[in-house]
């Protein structure tokens, strides 16, 4: 009786074992089946934001020999920048090209900040990777279950309109009505700067301008203002006052699913575009103020002495405001910027 119940238990045991066996051939055979990312950028296919997407999905498909692949969702198609962020945080996103709500960290808005620079090459140096304001945001996306990957400068925004405004050179009234996004970091300047601003939803902008209930729009880029606005605004005035800085990030949900080594080549996928980005930038700024004076809409220049004095009165009486949004450890690190 004891040698059947020994053989039995072995039996037993030998049975457990060859489950296991099973089961890790499976787990094998999963991990050799190639994972889908979904990619979700906020600006359509025309913009250069799409191309950057396209290059990061070809290098990273290549490198990984298929093992990742990449499907692109433009233009907000998984939702809208604050739904991509909270799910990028639950790894239902995996990968995006946005910009970030305040929501968790105001100092998110750092690459929105107005007069931060007027000077690509002092944007290229500023948001490069290993300056302060990279590890600061690596730090805080950390926070949030994010691999930051770098900044991606879009361009430089102006201000559309769809007249003529009043003292423009000036910090005079301008007698013109603006839509900005609510943020302080664009509410604050420009009404410093002698406009009047309302902050209505973004997709409510276009029927805003047609109607008469805004006479113009802040924060949008040559690229943005062309793409989006050219069959409504009639002037753009190169302020030069707000960069456009978006962010690519990957969610840290994802990148658990992937080998050490496909980690690394998916990050420093991105964060090689994001060091080209200010290259992009340029001219991406130059093409689309271009091809808004053939579209007959009137560019508005101002000479680097104007551009600096608007900057300066900016960084010294509208700054110091927002350190009530953004804290004053933070104002201060960025005014050592320009010491």
């Amino acid at each position: 009786m004891k040698k059947v119940y020994l053989l039995l238990l072995s039996l037993v045991v030998i049975m457990i074992a060859l489950t296991g066996c099973g089961k890790d051939t499976d787990s094998a055979k999963d991990n050799s089946e190639p994972i889908t990312l979904r990619y979700s950028t906020m600006q359509n296919k025309d913009h250069i934001s799409y191309q950057v997407a396209l290059n990061i999905k070809q290098a990273v498909e290549e490198k990984t020999e298929g093992r990742v692949l990449i499907d692109i969702y433009p233009a907000n198609q998984l939702g809208d920048w604050s739904q991509v962020y909270d799910e990028l945080m639950m790894g239902s996103i995996d990968m995006a090209h946005s910009s970030v709500p305040e929501t968790y960290d105001a100092r998110t808005a750092v690459g929105y900040f107005p007069y931060l620079s007027s000077s690509y090459d002092q944007l290229a140096e500023i948001f490069a990777e290993g300056s302060s304001l990279d590890n600061m945001m690596k730090e805080i996306q950390a926070k949030n279950g994010i691999e930051f990957c770098g900044f991606f400068v879009e361009g430089i925004a102006g201000i559309g309109t769809t007249k003529e405004v009043s003292n423009p050179n000036t910090l005079d009234s301008k007698n013109t009505v603006i839509r900005t996004a609510a943020m302080d970091c664009y509410i604050l300047p420009c009404e410093y700067m002698g406009f009047s601003t309302t902050s209505i939803a973004s997709s409510d902008t276009f029927a805003a301008l047609q109607t008469g209930v805004v006479e113009g729009l802040a924060g949008s880029t040559p690229a943005g203002a062309y793409l989006n606005y050219r069959d409504i605004i009639d002037y753009y005035y190169v302020y030069q006052m707000s960069p456009e800085v978006t962010q690519i990030m990957i969610s840290e949900k994802t990148l658990a699913k992937l080998s050490p080594e496909d980690q690394k080549t998916i990050v420093d996928i991105c964060r090689q575009e994001c060091a080209n980005s200010v290259n992009y930038a340029k001219e991406e700024d130059e093409k689309y103020l271009k091809l808004m004076e053939d579209n007959d809409i009137k560019i508005v220049h101002f000479s680097d002495e104007e551009i600096e004095m608007f900057a300066e009165a900016v960084r010294t009486d509208v700054w110091p405001k927002l350190a009530k949004t953004y804290g004053e450890d933070f104002i201060n690190e960025l005014l050592k910027l320009y010491k």
